[in-house]
């Protein structure tokens, strides 16, 4: 403590002595006084260009729409997503899926009144594999009248979750031993792979 006083009480000597001195320090304190001054002043500008650009930014999501109308067009995305999600099939398991696919192919197959009927479930395939979602197609081979083939088609279009008739054909064969004409459709169904899509 006693050092100090005494390096303060020499330096105010000096300063009193030297004319030079005291102009250097003065010299240099302006310098630095007016450096302070310059790097706030770019401060200032930067933080005026922020401010500017965030009131920009602010402006333009004010005018996209308030909170309300952000929270409308959530429910009504949350209800689409709803509806496309009940047109696929899921179940716990792949192998669940499918057999529940066949199962319902088949029932419907039975309601339209085909006879002689084969109902193959074939290999999913990926439709969109960073969403799960996969497709299947799935083959019935049946005997029977034109207008059974037309109510198994019905019949399949109108099930929820959804099956797509993608192909029909009907060979028409006459004559007492021909037990009907042969019917072949090929029904496809999406299905998720994932017990819920993200």
């Amino acid at each position: 403590m006693m050092k100090l006083a005494s390096l303060q009480q020499r330096l105010g000597e000096e300063l009193n002595a030297s004319d030079r001195l005291r102009y250097g320090i003065y010299s240099i304190a302006g310098l630095v006084t007016i450096w302070i001054w310059l790097l706030l002043a770019d401060v200032n500008v930067e933080l005026k260009r922020s401010f500017h650009n965030t009131s920009a930014r602010l402006a333009d999501l004010q005018s996209v729409g308030d909170q309300g109308t952000w929270e409308e067009r959530l429910g009504e995305e949350q209800q689409i997503e709803l509806r496309l999600r009940n047109l696929l099939w899921s179940s716990a398991t792949e192998n669940q899926t499918l057999a529940v696919i066949q199962s319902t192919i088949r029932t419907k197959a039975e309601a339209s009144g085909v006879s002689s009927m084969s109902v193959t479930v074939g290999s999913p395939q990926w439709l969109v594999e960073e969403q799960g979602l996969k497709q299947v197609r799935t083959r019935i081979r049946a005997r029977g009248s034109t207008n059974e083939a037309l109510k198994l088609i019905a019949l399949l279009e109108d099930e929820e979750p959804q099956l797509y008739v993608e192909k029909l054909s009907i060979k028409v064969l006459t004559g007492p031993r021909s037990g009907g004409n042969r019917i072949n459709v090929d029904v496809l169904a999406y299905f998720s792979s994932y017990e819920e899509l993200p």
